[in-house]
């Protein structure tokens, strides 16, 4: 996967969860974080406040809660 691609989907998606784009790219969440910080940087992608989780069971994945927004 390339950056360009990442964008490409948050383009079209216009915001999703970090646990969507590793299901999508079938890539490490590190890598995708990495590369979504140089998008950040670059002013064509923000990262949204994280949403509450519904308790304290920890059954949901944390990923789910991490949303990104292109802004370009």
């Amino acid at each position: 996967m390339i950056l360009r691609e990442l964008q490409g989907y948050l383009a079209e998606h216009r915001s999703v969860s970090l646990a969507d784009l590793v299901n999508h790219f079938h890539c490490d969440r590190d890598l995708l974080r990495l590369m979504l910080k140089k998008l950040i940087r670059k002013g064509r992608v923000q990262q949204l406040p994280c949403g509450q989780r519904c308790g304290d069971c920890h059954h949901c994945d944390p990923d789910q809660f991490e949303w990104y927004q292109f802004i370009r």
